[in-house]
């Protein structure tokens, strides 16, 4: 009885934080690229895609990133929920669905180059890491998205079976230290980290890092790259949000 007890009280605690996480969600994941941005909870007027703005992008580079756009589904990290509220993160976002890892060709910088400069942190982000086409490489982008102060988003994708390495490029605001960052993780909880023991960039106060190392995917299950904002100087309203972007490169 005890036990059944315990449970349901889990639950319920799990199930009314993932509620009021979903309708405060701060995360802006754009729904179409390179479309220019539509207001995250808003349907795209136009699902069809328009062959004149996919130009320099295959079609499985738009379909995986608009795969990754919804926002919600926080309950899908199990544990690493967990272990992120003991670290004193207040609630997060997460990606519904599963991004997979995509080709891109030469011309995919310039077809991110928007109007309005929607996305200036990944395009940032694909010009330092260089664009290598298949089959040697293949990429998840996450767009230019915001994090609130003491919380984290999260997006899942999936790992190639044949690219035992990994390479993520970072662009975000300035910030010091580990009060902002982003983690790959195999598995559901804290022990399954991917460690990128191999810095090659390094300039926090540009909001640049890019690190690599080896990656190995556990079965079918997606990875997760988790992002956290903890500034400890100012309160969250006078911090305000972090806008980032990511490139994660797989290749042989």
């Amino acid at each position: 009885m005890r036990k059944f007890l315990s449970k349901t009280l889990i639950i319920a605690i799990l199930s009314s934080n993932l509620c009021a996480f979903a309708d405060t969600s701060n995360n802006n994941f754009n729904l179409a690229l390179p479309k220019e941005a539509i207001p995250t909870g808003a349907p795209d007027p136009d699902p069809s895609p328009d062959p004149s703005d996919n130009d320099g992008l295959s079609s499985g580079a738009v379909a995986g990133i608009v795969a990754g756009s919804i926002v919600g589904g926080l309950a899908l990290l199990g544990g690493l929920a967990w272990f992120y509220f003991g670290k004193g993160y207040k609630g997060g976002a997460a990606s519904e669905q599963t991004l997979s890892a995509i080709c891109l060709d030469s011309n995919a910088v310039q077809k991110f180059k928007v109007k309005g400069g929607e996305n200036d942190y990944l395009v940032k982000a694909l010009e330092i890491s260089g664009v290598r086409g298949c089959p040697n490489s293949r990429y998840v982008l996450v767009p230019d998205s915001y994090v609130q102060n003491k919380t984290f988003n999260s997006v899942l994708f999936d790992v190639p079976q044949d690219m035992p390495n990994v390479r993520v490029t970072q662009v975000s605001g300035p910030f010091t230290g580990k009060e902002f960052e982003g983690k790959i993780f195999t598995g559901r909880n804290e022990n399954t980290e991917v460690r990128l023991h191999h810095t090659i960039l390094s300039r926090e106060n540009e909001g640049i890092v890019q690190k690599e190392g080896k990656i190995k995917p556990k079965g079918k299950s997606p990875a997760a790259l988790v992002i956290s904002y903890d500034n400890p100087k100012d309160t969250i309203e006078a911090t305000g949000p972090m806008r980032y972007a990511f490139v994660i490169e797989f290749y042989r």
